[in-house]
């Protein structure tokens, strides 16, 4: 959770960074943005806070030394010695214009901004916000002549929709800085040259981190493994994410080995499971504790894709929530076609 409810805007620069590749040339400001008014400032406060919403957060990395991340290493100077805010500025622009090395990445301005007082999971502070802002839109502008009001039009920038954004906090420096990062964008080939060439970010390993992704193994799971191919009834499928969900939902600390014992049950699946998170680890580059604090945020938001309905053709939809010994499945030799039997005692 972020609140800039006291915060200061304190240094803010804008530069313009275009395609390397398509010619487009890099514009440094020679001066700082000064003298921004309380409203102006309310303003930019909004459009480069409002869309981080999540508790999401990252580190910077590097495959030998977070030392030698440039982005890193500018906001590290800039947290040492606010004299270097100017320079920093101008490095990292460098920096994302020679990583602006694909054809379809769009020229825009981008921001640089250090902001004082934020409170970031109940820690109170400074960061450094690294922003672009790439797509233009036409507002109606209107305008008091002599003889009434005329009407013209515009282009601007949205101060609803930030395309690019980076916070960066100024705690946590020995695992490579506490980050937020954001693409509203791309999300295509051409996507991964903000965080991963730019920044060069990796998700930090927090209870949010290990919720989320140890549900999405487990959602991976059955729609790979635990499925139809393998002789698994959807019914069991179903089962098994609305035990899952249910796991996540009422426990406050995740144990491996309760969660198998609870969920998976059965010693094959059991093994299966762990065939399948051991491969997820390795492809994917991550690791999942055997052990962990539930992000119960992330639990909620996260069930919603865990669907418990069978959809049978065009005419049925069938929820389980409970007992799987009141289902049955079979199939009816006279009419030629399957069906599912429920067992139940009231109806609403």
């Amino acid at each position: 959770m972020i609140q800039i409810a006291e915060s200061t805007l304190q240094r803010l620069i804008v530069h313009r960074v275009g395609n390397k590749v398509s010619d487009m040339t890099l514009v440094l400001s020679q001066k700082e943005i000064e003298n921004f008014d309380e409203a102006l400032s309310g303003m930019l406060m909004h459009f480069f806070f409002s869309p981080f919403k999540g508790d999401a957060f990252f580190n910077f990395t590097h495959p030998t030394d977070v030392n030698l991340n440039e982005v890193y290493t500018y906001c590290a100077n800039i947290f040492d010695d606010e004299k270097q805010f100017f320079a920093m500025s101008e490095a990292i622009a460098k920096h994302l214009y020679e990583m602006s090395d694909h054809p379809n990445i769009k020229e825009g301005e981008l921001y640089v901004a250090l902001v004082k007082d934020i409170i970031v999971e109940s820690e109170v502070c400074d960061a450094i916000g690294i922003f672009k802002s790439e797509n233009k839109e036409t507002f109606l502008k209107v305008n008091q002549g002599a003889d009434g009001l005329d009407l013209g039009s515009e282009n601007g920038i949205n101060i609803n929709k930030l395309d690019k954004g980076c916070l960066i906090f100024n705690t946590e420096r020995e695992d490579g800085f506490k980050v937020c990062a954001i693409d509203n964008t791309n999300r295509n080939s051409e996507a991964v040259y903000w965080k991963e060439a730019f920044l060069r970010i990796k998700p930090r390993e927090d209870s949010y981190y290990q919720t989320r992704g140890y549900m999405e193994v487990c959602k991976g799971f059955v729609k790979e493994v635990f499925n139809t191919e393998n002789e698994v009834d959807r019914a069991d499928q179903v089962v098994m994410l609305n035990k899952t969900a249910e796991f996540f939902k009422t426990n406050e600390v995740f144990k491996e080995e309760v969660f198998e014992a609870e969920v998976m049950q059965q010693p094959e699946i059991i093994e299966a499971f762990r065939e399948y998170k051991d491969k997820y680890e390795t492809m994917n580059q991550v690791a999942f504790k055997e052990e962990f604090s539930i992000a119960s945020d992330v639990a909620k938001k996260m069930q919603k894709n865990f669907k418990s309905v069978i959809k049978l053709d065009k005419n049925f939809h069938i929820y389980i929530h409970g007992d799987r010994e009141l289902v049955d499945k079979g199939y009816d030799d006279e009419k030629g076609m399957k069906f599912y039997k429920l067992f139940y005692n009231d109806e609403n």
